[in-house]
């Protein structure tokens, strides 16, 4: 724990002077300008049947509700940097019947792995934010694991619905789990009491990034808490194949 919490804070340094901007990208060593601004039309988001929006630069997801998580609202992050313009998204929700808050971030990774901006830009705002922030190893490392399995098992699926879909016949679906990914810290704080959370993936050069604060911190509100980390990363999953494949078995 103490190397994880020394790397943390040797980061803080730099990420206090991205805080503006939640610590949201990695630092390309141009001035960056940071604008929060209500979402667009259609050029930032796409409203889906289902009431899910579509952050569409990335493609990322944010369903109406997220275990007891409900949207509250969606907006984007105006960055302007080296002399360009993109547009990050945000998604907040409010768990109001046990104070839980959670918000959704979309942005390019700029070739940067999870494990490191993890460490450099996710981990540090939290102990910047409350310095007596515990690191909580075994929780941290179950709750990345859980999300590296279904990750694997929504892989195995869709490759099995493209057999269906293409009429290949099925075959030997071997799942690997990364059992260091890094992808998910927990925190208990003392002052306010709470248990906070960051976990991350990345697709097609974009992060997706969630972060989650329970106030009323319970055994039944972590779970509550880890159904809707593990919910979002459902969420940004592409189930065309799937889809196409229920189709088909239903005709038969």
């Amino acid at each position: 724990m103490g190397v994880f919490m020394s790397r943390f804070r040797s980061s803080l340094s730099a990420c206090v002077l991205l805080l503006a901007a939640g610590c949201a990208s990695a630092p390309s060593g141009a001035p960056v300008s940071v604008v929060q601004t209500q979402s667009g039309p259609v050029s930032d988001w796409n409203l889906l049947e289902d009431g899910t929006v579509e952050h569409v630069p990335s493609g990322g997801k944010c369903p109406v509700k997220l275990a007891d998580f409900s949207r509250k609202s969606y907006s984007v992050l105006e960055v302007k940097e080296g002399g360009e313009t993109r547009m990050d998204g945000i998604c907040q929700y409010e768990d109001t019947d046990h104070a839980g808050m959670l918000s959704a971030y979309f942005y390019p990774t700029f070739g940067e792995a999870i494990k490191a901006h993890m460490q450099r830009y996710v981990g540090p705002p939290i102990v910047q934010r409350w310095p007596d922030a515990e690191y909580l190893d075994a929780e941290s490392q179950a709750c990345s694991q859980s999300l590296a399995l279904k990750d694997e098992i929504q892989k195995m699926m869709n490759s099995v619905a493209e057999g269906i879909v293409s009429g290949n016949q099925a075959k030997t679906i071997e799942i690997l789990i990364d059992e260091n990914s890094g992808r998910c810290i927990v925190f208990d704080v003392g002052e306010p009491k709470a248990r906070t959370y960051a976990a991350i993936d990345d697709t097609d050069g974009w992060f997706a990034k969630v972060r989650l604060t329970n106030f009323l911190p319970t055994e039944a509100n972590h779970e509550r808490s880890l159904d809707a980390v593990s919910g979002f990363f459902d969420a940004q999953h592409d189930r065309t194949q799937m889809l196409k494949a229920l189709d088909l078995l239903e005709k038969e």
